[in-house]
């Protein structure tokens, strides 16, 4: 699991910023499929550049968050979540394995059986409170 506390215990000196964008585009990159050398691929790096990029050990520079938006076909501002909050809130809920790939299933689906679908997981989670 790649958690922020243990990014930053890695290195006092990367910025909580650097650590969130690169947890995000790990959850980005999760979520779509695809492994870190196709990512690498698209973009003209290597997979051992993506990997430090999503570790926060490399910053990722000021361009490349468009071109993976383009790659990963999601908003640019999907690299930035978490980066508003106070150094004593950085912990952003991540999905977990299970969850990344229910939402990969998710997105899968035409919107009327995607609308189905959370209506029934919000059905079965109501029932278990």
């Amino acid at each position: 699991d790649h958690k922020l506390s243990d990014c930053m215990k890695r290195n006092e000196q990367i910025q909580s910023f650097d650590c969130i964008v690169g947890r995000n585009l790990r959850t980005q990159r999760l979520l779509a499929g695809y492994s870190q050398k196709y990512i690498g691929q698209q973009i003209g790096l290597s997979f051992q550049q993506v990997q430090k990029y999503e570790k926060a050990i490399n910053r990722i520079s000021v361009g490349r968050p468009w071109a993976l938006s383009q790659v990963l076909k999601v908003p640019i501002e999907n690299f930035f979540d978490g980066c508003g909050v106070g150094p004593e809130n950085n912990e952003v809920l991540q999905p977990t394995y299970d969850e990344m790939l229910l939402l990969r299933a998710l997105r899968q689906l035409p919107t009327h059986k995607q609308k189905s679908f959370v209506n029934i997981i919000i059905t079965i989670a109501s029932d278990h409170k």
